[in-house]
């Protein structure tokens, strides 16, 4: 039997000696606390609340701040490390917003499990829609979250605070 280890690189520790790199690492790790958090565990857009599991931060993460920055440094880097980074993060935020109700087992409703109460998680799903609906590419993560609006509003899904692990 052949067993395999998975590991990447703590960023991080990359974040603390980026003075020591050339003018693209100090650009890239400028963005670094922003872009990923402090967890390297979690997206900084969820709030580890378990080991497996936790709520997304509706109303305290800067969507839109944080795609206007993968975009900008997109147009300023060329280092294929970063840029490939920075490409599997546009996609994750695309995929999340895109769809942010969590399937859950026959007979129990979708949830958007949000750190937010439902009306300040309501407010900000159309707040993150308005401002990628004006971005190129982020129509339809514009579209998800309108429908996730939509859907709560039509108590088709649920807002709670860590439920989707339930």
């Amino acid at each position: 039997m052949i067993e395999y280890e998975y590991f990447e690189p703590d960023l991080a520790v990359f974040a603390r000696q980026a003075a020591m790199g050339d003018a693209e690492d100090k650009l890239f790790f400028a963005s670094h606390r922003l872009l990923y958090g402090t967890d390297p565990h979690a997206f900084p857009w969820l709030k580890r609340t378990t080991h497996f599991g936790g709520c997304v931060r509706f109303g305290e993460f800067d969507w839109p701040g944080a795609v206007a920055r993968i975009e900008t440094l997109e147009g300023r880097l060329r280092n294929a490390a970063y840029r490939s980074r920075l490409a599997d993060l546009k996609q994750r935020i695309r995929l999340y917003l895109s769809k942010p109700a969590v399937e859950r087992e026959a007979g129990r409703k979708p949830v958007v499990d949000s750190c937010a109460p439902k009306a300040r998680t309501l407010a900000e799903l159309e707040t993150i829609a308005k401002a990628l609906a004006a971005r190129k590419g982020w129509e339809k993560a514009a579209a998800g979250l309108r429908k996730a609006a939509d859907d709560i509003r039509a108590n088709r899904v649920e807002v709670c605070n860590g439920c989707s692990a339930n």
